[in-house]
């Protein structure tokens, strides 16, 4: 996501530290393993394909999900805390798979 973040391979090497063959690399080895084409890349700039877009909108509402349900469970071991349960106890948790949001939390 640095790549689309920084508008290309230049700039997301120059602030992630890593040199542009290992950016370039991963881009190539995530494109093969998802049997997609994800950007163009070259001396006519960067741009995300229509895959690219979809698996970069995908990725996003992915980590925003995730930080919701990190809150969420946060929120929850603190409110067992004040209730007196012990950490020993275990949170199962079933996912909406087209959201990715909790619909169930069920204390075991």
């Amino acid at each position: 996501m640095p790549i689309v973040e920084h508008g290309g391979f230049s700039t997301a090497v120059n602030a992630s530290g890593i040199t542009h063959s290992a950016v370039s690399v991963h881009m190539s080895n995530l494109e093969i393993r998802m049997k997609l084409k994800l950007c163009l890349r070259g001396r006519g700039g960067f741009s995300l394909t229509e895959n690219g877009q979809a698996i970069y909108q995908a990725a996003q509402a992915m980590f925003v999900s995730h930080s919701a349900l990190s809150r969420h469970i946060t929120l929850l071991k603190e409110h067992l805390d004040t209730q007196g349960f012990e950490r020993k106890q275990y949170l199962e948790i079933s996912f909406n798979l087209q959201t990715l949001e909790p619909q169930k939390i069920f204390i075991i």
